[in-house]
């Protein structure tokens, strides 16, 4: 997990789309059932790949990595969904000079602030943004000042970029769609009180660029949320499919995509845990299509004391100053099934002052030629970086 310290340490992952899973199957035979003539078809399932001796290290990782987005959208709507409408802010309206930069988080892949403003079915409100582009919000709500159940907000942007943080210095390009419905909600949103709801996003094409590469996000998600004090959330995110994508300069796109997932995260202050059970999907460039399940037999804890600061991050001046830690699990483990396979994650923090935190793998699998098996330790954070 990698965060930026200008912006909120967890904030939401704009991430990115790949490849749809593929959908592999036998052919029918010619005498079909009369029986069943007339239903409708079963959908075939896609036949899982092996795990192997060459492919389990990236398909643990990327694992991994598509769970901790996931968790990372679900957090942030459900930061937004309190702090709203504090979560966006908007160019040019009443109150939108102060406080730039102090939302909680924003909603996913936008930094903007509503101040003052009202949602009307079927008036589409325009905005420049700052540095260039502009924003475009739809939809009806029915309380200018927190979300209640039954309101929509759509958002458009079209080559928008705002300041960075509370700066003046432009920041990341921002292109896509985005829709916000509010299914259920018990009380009164807000940092601070008690309340429970249910928020449906879809994402289209949703695309942050920045220095540090390019993210988006395709799919759906529903988040159910429960606040039960300041700062402290219980949510669950389901969905049919969320498809990710992001590519660092210089660096081939990871290409992920989630289906009929559910994730279970807990949130307090800023430390998480998470756990999730899904099918995935990646390519790796030298095997094509990869698909397996996934599965957290113990949730992965991300705690914010285990920050490690990178002085400059890589590429930047002396002067820069400390702009990003790496944050990585200290406990957690999962398991990725494929075709008479598997091979299973476990994090662990090891040490005192200065800890390491390690990743053991481990792959078993059935051949034609007999059993394999094999096991490996390393430091997380190279486990992340060979992806």
């Amino acid at each position: 997990m990698i965060k930026n310290l200008y912006r909120d340490l967890f904030r939401t992952a704009c991430l990115g789309f790949a490849a749809l899973l593929c959908g592999c199957g036998g052919s029918s035979s010619g005498n079909a059932d009369s029986a069943n003539a007339g239903k409708d078809p079963v959908p075939l399932t896609p036949l899982r790949s092996p795990i192997t001796a060459t492919n389990f290290a990236y398909l643990v990782a990327s694992s991994y990595r598509a769970l901790e987005s996931l968790a990372e959208v679900a957090e942030g709507i459900g930061v937004a969904t309190a702090d709203f409408p504090g979560a966006l802010e908007l160019p040019g309206m009443p109150g939108s000079d102060a406080d730039v930069g102090n939302a909680a988080v924003p909603l996913p892949g936008l930094a903007m602030k509503l101040a003052g403003f009202q949602l009307a079915a079927g008036v589409a409100q325009k905005f420049d943004c700052e540095f260039g582009g502009s924003i475009t919000l739809s939809g009806a709500m029915a309380n200018q000042n927190r979300l209640t159940q039954g309101d929509e907000v759509r958002v458009v942007t079209e080559n928008c970029r705002r300041p960075d943080g509370s700066s003046d210095v432009a920041g990341d390009l921002i292109n896509g769609n985005m829709s916000l419905s509010v299914k259920q909600m018990s009380g009164i949103p807000g940092p601070d009180s008690v309340w429970s709801g249910v928020i449906a996003v879809r994402y289209d094409n949703l695309v942050t660029v920045s220095d540090t590469g390019t993210e988006s996000l395709n799919g759906d998600t529903e988040v159910s949320i429960s606040q039960s004090a300041s700062d402290s959330q219980v949510l669950a995110a389901t969905g049919k499919e969320l498809r990710l994508k992001q590519q660092a300069p210089g660096r081939a796109a990871q290409e992920l995509v989630l289906r009929d997932y559910r994730a279970d995260i807990r949130k307090s202050g800023d430390d998480l845990s998470f756990g999730g059970n899904f099918a995935f999907s990646t390519i790796k460039l030298d095997e094509g299509t990869l698909l397996v399940g996934v599965s957290t037999g113990k949730p992965f804890t991300v705690n914010i004391e285990d920050a490690i600061p990178v002085t400059p991050p890589d590429g930047a001046p002396p002067a820069d100053g400390i702009r990003q830690v790496d944050v990585y699990p200290s406990s957690g483990q999962m398991t990725i099934t494929g075709a008479d396979s598997n091979a299973t994650l476990e994090a662990e923090k090891s040490g005192g002052l200065v800890p390491a935190f390690l990743a053991r793998l481990a792959v078993q699998a059935t051949r034609s030629d007999g059993s394999y098996a094999a096991s490996q330790t390393l430091l997380w954070k190279d486990l992340l970086g060979a992806l």
